[in-house]
């Protein structure tokens, strides 16, 4: 399986990719076709350029990698294990989000429709799982898919009362995908190291909220 791998950036990838992409176009394995599109913007333009690329090359699977995304160096492997039967899978990035009690926790990023709520969940879970929708920061994806998918694959979609609410070009793929007729998996067993600028102020006062709740 030749693989194209995708990595949209600002000039800048983490060093843990760096060394990835060097252990990775080194294993005699691994075919593996590189792309790094710099400075292209915003990140729903990025991919489709890269959704684009894609379909020129002679490649038979299409691996997203955000740039400050760093999975382990074998979970690559894991990922084409997991294609052999899957359509489209992804690694697990995970967020901080504050609970009703304004305590920090970590949440995956892996979703899935609940009639009751009207809305997507988190998904709490272990191993690979099937999700309706998630973060493709980390996700290997079959070509099939990425022909058949309605284009633009990738668009960050705002509505409401105000244009103030809406879902991430993310969402809009994986919804895409289902609605080509495809199933998403995550693999929650493969969690990736997910890098986020932020400010001082605030990474003091989720710290001094973490301490507080120890000191209880």
């Amino acid at each position: 399986m030749k693989i194209f791998c995708a990595i949209p950036n600002l000039g800048e990838i983490a060093t843990g990719n760096v060394w990835n992409l060097l252990h990775w176009k080194s294993d005699p394995t691994l075919d593996i076709e590189v792309y790094l599109p710099e400075g292209v913007v915003p990140g729903s333009r990025a991919r489709n350029v890269i959704h684009q690329a894609f379909l020129q090359s002679d490649c038979d699977a299409l691996f997203m990698l955000d740039e400050r995304t760093v999975p382990q160096t074998a979970y690559l492997d894991k990922l084409c294990y997991h294609l052999r039967t899957k359509d489209i899978v992804s690694a697990c990035v995970q967020t901080i989000q504050l609970d009703a009690a304004k305590q920090p926790h970590l949440v995956p990023l892996g979703f899935r429709w609940h009639d009751d709520v009207g809305g997507y969940l988190h998904e709490n879970s272990i191993g690979l799982t099937e999700i309706h929708t998630g973060s493709i920061s980390c996700c290997l994806v079959r070509r099939e898919v990425m022909e058949r998918v309605e284009r633009p694959a990738f668009q960050t979609v705002y509505d409401g009362e105000f244009g103030e609410e809406g879902m991430t070009c993310d969402f809009d793929f994986c919804e895409k995908v289902r609605a080509a007729g495809y199933r998403l998996w995550m693999d929650y067993d493969m969690l990736c190291r997910h890098y986020q600028r932020l400010e001082t102020k605030n990474i003091n006062a989720m710290l001094n909220r973490v301490n507080w709740a120890a000191k209880r």
